[in-house]
Order: C-alpha cells, then structure tokens, then sequence
C-alpha cells in the first residue's frame, strides 16, 4: 500500500470524521485512527467525543478494514483513572 489509509469514524451522535492515518507497518492503526477521530471530534465540537458507533479504513474509495465492536474496543486507549 503506497498511499495512507483514510480511517472513517461515525459516533452515536452521527458526528463522521474522516481521517488519513500514516502507518509506518503499512497496515491501517486502528488505535491511531480512533485517537486522531477523537481529537478531530472536540476541535469540531468543542466537547469530549461520544462512543464510536462504527469505523472502517479506507483507500481511493474501497472499503478495506470494517472494525467489529470488539475491535474497536480493544483499540480505544486505555484512560488512567485518577
């Protein structure tokens, strides 16, 4: 793959982001791609992102990695509990 996947992330609020996530392993980074969705998400809104309802990457168009819920999950980064 020469060209970055475009990872695509729709919250349960119906908020899409939409974001290129470079990838040095030459695969789609589902843990890059949530944490650039989440920063796009309170640059646009101003508020802490909502759960993710669906994600997938994406190159010219094609759909190449739907992520499961489960996968999604896995992916989310870990908060540090005060």
């Amino acid at each position: 793959m020469s060209e970055s996947p475009t990872c695509v992330v729709e919250f349960v609020d119906g908020q899409t982001t939409r974001m290129t996530v470079w990838s040095d392993a030459g695969k789609p980074d589902a843990r890059r791609g949530i944490k650039l969705a989440h920063h796009a998400y309170r640059s646009r809104t101003g508020c802490e992102p909502p759960a993710i309802k669906s994600m997938h990457f994406e190159l010219e168009g094609v759909q190449l990695l739907p992520l499961t819920p489960e996968e999604i999950a896995k992916a989310m980064p870990q908060r540090v509990k005060p």
